[in-house]
């Protein structure tokens, strides 16, 4: 859960949506408690009355009531999910947007060492799938816990036996999905690294089908796109198992608790502990808080995957780029134009070196062709001179200013690919 309250946070500048929200989630949950309440005092007047005691009135009055509570739930509903629905793009369009933004600020590095597909798939999955957690939330998860909340306070008053076991519903059922929580995300974690795998495969071979094609590589690549896919439902199995496995034995007990609880209530009614209405508005609260304890496993199922959608999300965000401006960095200004590499060296990662105590230097108005087999260091070369990477040793200068002590703005700015 830390990770959906650092989403939280994280874009605190909707903390006036989070309010709206919040205010609409109080009141639906306070006029889901007047339904009970009041039918309980319409039934409690019934009993040997007639019309001619005037009965009838005081009644009338309390359906009314009934009916303006369902028609300020409706009105309420609306509104707040309104508010829900904007929260939720508002937020999804934060997120995306510092995404995108965070990684235009990341090095060639990076991106070599990812598919592109990869991290457009993250951007799909994960913030929407954060995003439409937070509308849920918003819109149902709050307002359940609100509810369950001030029907547990108000059947106290009736019956604290009652409102003791409807309590001991929630710690029962966090405990044993927490048995499986963790379990439940590491498959999780493993699905959705298959799906990234594939849906960045899929988006380099779409995007250079001409590549492909030339290779005939259609058909490998079918196969490795259909291999990754067949492991997400090879993981899910084990993943769905668990979850329902453990699911029958929550919603049994649960069964057990609400069978429990309303043998107690019928006989305390019939003992006469409890009037008609006392046991009508006891029954009715139990419908109530039943509501959101049965939709905890599909509550529980969202979150859970938003937790490891939103790990995803931070683990690109704490991506720190290696090429970074000095502080107070200034600008290049171009004189003459003198490309200069001196005693370089280059390796990606800890592969061999692709460049070897390379000098040369380029006059004003000269012009040197590069020329060697795929793999040479041609395009690292270019790449080093626009300081998408940083050489091992050595130095690249331009006018005999060293490339990595002004800005990488002013640099590309001047060089023309």
């Amino acid at each position: 859960m830390k990770s959906i309250i650092k989403i939280l946070k994280f874009a605190s500048h909707l903390w006036p949506y989070y309010l709206g929200v919040s205010i609409g989630t109080v009141i639906m949950a306070l006029l889901n408690q007047a339904q009970p309440i009041l039918t309980k005092m319409a039934i409690d007047r019934l009993p040997g009355a007639s019309i001619e005691q005037g009965v009838l009135l005081p009644v009338l009055i309390i359906v009314f009531a009934i009916f303006l509570s369902d028609v300020g739930a409706t009105l309420v509903s609306n509104i707040s999910g309104y508010y829900g629905d904007i929260m939720g793009v508002k937020l999804k369009y934060f997120l995306s947007t510092k995404y995108y933004d965070h990684l235009l600020t990341l090095s060639q590095k990076y991106y070599a060492n990812e598919l592109t597909g990869k991290i457009i798939n993250r951007l799909n999955r994960s913030i929407s799938g954060v995003a439409d957690f937070i509308n849920m939330f918003a819109n149902n998860f709050f307002q359940f816990l609100l509810t369950t909340v001030f029907t547990l306070v108000i059947v106290a008053k009736y019956s604290w036996v009652v409102a003791l076991l409807f309590a001991s519903l929630y710690p029962i059922f966090l405990w044993l999905t927490g048995r499986t929580s963790k379990k439940w995300q590491v498959y999780q974690k493993e699905i959705n690294e298959a799906s990234d795998i594939a849906s960045g495969r899929f988006a380099e071979v779409i995007s250079e089908i001409k590549v492909a094609k030339s290779y005939t590589s259609e058909s490998a690549e079918s196969t490795f796109f259909k291999r990754m896919l067949k492991r997400t439902i090879k993981i899910t199995k084990p993943q769905s198992k668990l979850w329902h496995k453990e699911d029958i034995i929550r919603r049994l007990i649960l069964n057990a608790i609400f069978g429990f609880v309303y043998v107690y209530i019928f006989w305390q009614a019939v003992n006469g502990k409890f009037t008609v209405g006392e046991t009508v508005l006891l029954i009715q609260y139990g419908a109530l808080i039943r509501l959101p304890i049965f939709s905890m496993s599909f509550l529980v199922d969202r979150t859970q995957r938003a937790i490891a959608d939103s790990k995803d999300y931070f683990d690109s965000m704490n991506e720190v780029s290696d090429i970074i401006d000095k502080k107070n960095a200034p600008s290049l200004k171009v004189g003459n134009g003198v490309v200069k590499f001196s005693a370089v060296d280059f390796s990606y990662e800890d592969a061999q070196k692709v460049l070897k105590n390379i000098s040369f230097e380029i006059g004003a108005g000269q012009k040197l062709a590069l020329v060697g087999e795929s793999g040479e260091g041609k395009s690292t070369i270019t790449s080093l001179l626009l300081r998408l990477y940083d050489p091992n040793s050595g130095s690249v200068y331009i006018d005999n200013t060293d490339i990595s002590t002004i800005t990488q703005k002013s640099l590309r700015n001047n060089i023309a690919v």
